[in-house]
This record gives C-alpha cells, structure tokens and sequence, in this order.
C-alpha cells in the first residue's frame, strides 16, 4: 500500500467533503486533487500531518524480512487495520471502545489486488477464539511439492512457501494487535473475566445472588422508586414484576447531566440462585463520557456496587422493620 492508498482511505473514511477537508488541514483542494489522480504523490510527512488533523494516526514498521508494512490506526473515530507487504493487503477492524466489542464484521485480504479471503462474523469470531495456532487453523501442513494450502474462512488456496510464511505472519500480526484493542475494550468496560451469554447477546454474567436477596433489592427499588417520597438513598425507576433494576442519584432527575445511573437484570433462575446481567451499551460512545465521568457504571462496578451496597442496605431495612409487606419479599413472580 503506497502513500496514495492510504490518502485515499482516509478521505474516504472520513467521511467528510472536500471543503471541510481542505479547511481541517489547511491544503488546498488542487493539491488533493493531484495526490488522488496520482499526479504527484504525498510525502509521508504531510501524510502523517492529514492523518493527524483528522484524528487519525499513520505507523511505519519494518518487518523482520526488512519488507515495509503500512498500519493505519484510527485512534477517536475507529480502529482500522491495514497491512502490506510483497505478496498480500489485508483491512481489519480492531475493538473500540466507541464502536464494538469485536472488531466488526468484515476482514478483507487480498493478493494482487484480488480478494481472497473474506469474513462474516461468525467466522471471524471463530478465527479469533480459536486455541489453535494460526498455521494449525488454516490447516497449513495440507502440502504439494514446495507449495501449500491455507484453508481460510471456507475457501482454500494454494501459495508458495514465502507466500505462505507471509500470510501466516500478517495473521498473527493482525490477531495480536486485535487482542491488544480488546483487552483495553475489556479492561475499560470492566467485563474482564465475565462470561458473555452468547456470541449474538449484549448481556454479561457478573455475579449470583440468591433469590432472597434479589427480592430484597426488589423491595428497595419499591421504597425507593422515583414516585415515593424517600430521598435519602438512590433513586429507582420501579417496574413491577420487571427483571430489570434501574437506579438513578438521589437528585430524582433523569435527564440531569450527573445522574448517577446503575443498570442489572436478572438473566434466569437456577435453583435457589438469580443470574445478574449487565448489559454493554456502546452507544457509539456516550457511555464512554458517563463512564469516564463515574455517572455510569461498568460492569465490574456495578458487581461491586450490587454487593457492597444495595445487598447490605436491603438486609439493613428489612432487620429494621422497613419492608412490612411481606409481599414485597416473597411475592414476585418476575
């Protein structure tokens, strides 16, 4: 991928015109217009000067081999993973902690301008968890003479061996930088060591309470609902029979920018014991700037927070008397 490429890919991930471009970086249109027609052709320094200005950010590598390789990295906007070398080009979405978990649903490689593999979700996620090695995925040791196949997202194509040796590098290039994204995707929205419910569900396993407890917390988000007159604890927003457990600050205000907001449900019931869910809302990053700002809590905080203090809390009220109503304990059929 030479420096024209990569111009090209930024303006059009971008997403903005040409005026907007020109004002952003302060280079004429006919400038562009000469880089895009490769007329001229962009100096890396005034790529890296572009990239920047739109927030994005250009790294040069050199390989083992000495052959160049080209990653592009959009630090605010996105994660796009671009690499070349002599005998491929692949473009790969990375995690993001404005955009996705995963690293989106598409994963183009190609060989001499031709796409040769290409992903759906599915099997790029399986490509992603997979324990085995990259050369034992693509089931590599398929051998002919002094050529092999690499079976990759259903199809199977024959390369020589450099071929081969560099297809195999760039996997394992692009597998280790999705699984840097990923652990700060992880670490950011405290799911580390959770357990997703499935590949297709937002919701996170984050702990087990027994079923006692959970009708204890559901008697104080009752005490507690946005209607009540009580205002010395946080605020809930009570459904009646609802699995779902919404908790505000005790300033009864929904929109106001502090709120403090803490959101579970109750997944299922094994037994005597309640799966908590949290769920992972994205929201092409407002949740980010909540998370940040301590006004919403990940997943690993809402844990803490459901058992150092709603369960404590609850337990207090009901010894002293505050849940009269036996219903509120043992009548929810939710």
């Amino acid at each position: 991928m030479n420096t024209v490429d990569i111009l090209k890919e930024i303006i059009n991930l971008s997403g903005l015109s040409a005026n907007e471009i020109s004002s952003k970086t302060g280079i004429q249109k006919s400038r562009f217009s000469q880089w895009v027609s490769e007329s001229r052709i962009p100096k890396l320094d005034i790529l890296h000067k572009i990239a920047k200005d739109l927030g994005y950010s250009i790294n040069m590598n050199i390989t083992k081999n000495g052959e160049k390789e080209l990653k592009l990295t959009y630090d605010e906007n996105d994660n796009l993973f671009l690499y070349n070398d002599d005998h491929f080009f692949l473009n790969g979405s990375l995690p993001h902690i404005k955009k996705r978990l995963e690293g989106g649903f598409l994963l183009d490689i190609k060989k001499n301008k031709t796409t040769i593999f290409t992903s759906n979700n599915n099997n790029l996620h399986d490509f992603i968890n997979s324990e085995l090695s990259i050369e034992n995925y693509v089931e590599g040791n398929l051998n002919t003479g002094s050529r092999k196949f690499a079976k990759f997202f259903g199809s199977r194509i024959l390369f020589n061996q450099k071929e081969y040796l560099s297809f195999i590098n760039m996997l394992e290039i692009f597998k280790g930088h999705y699984f840097k994204k990923l652990e700060e995707f992880k670490e950011f929205y405290g799911i580390v060591g959770f357990e997703r419910i499935d590949n297709q569900s937002s919701y996170f396993l984050i702990c087990y309470i027994p079923e006692f407890e959970w009708n204890l917390i559901k008697s104080l988000s009752r005490y507690y609902d946005l209607d009540s007159p009580n205002n010395d604890f946080f605020k809930f927003n009570h459904i009646e029979h609802s699995p779902n457990i919404m908790i505000y600050n005790p300033e009864n205000s929904l929109t106001a920018e502090n709120t403090f907001s803490v959101e579970f449900k109750k997944l299922k019931q094994e037994g005597s014991l309640i799966h908590i869910g949290w769920r992972l809302e994205i929201d092409n990053g407002r949740n980010v700037e909540y998370i940040k700002k301590g006004t919403f809590l990940n997943a690993k905080q809402t844990k803490d927070f459901i058992i150092q203090k709603l369960i404590p809390k609850a337990k207090d009220m009901f010894n002293e008397g505050k849940f009269n109503n036996k219903k509120s304990i043992f009548n929810f059929f939710d």
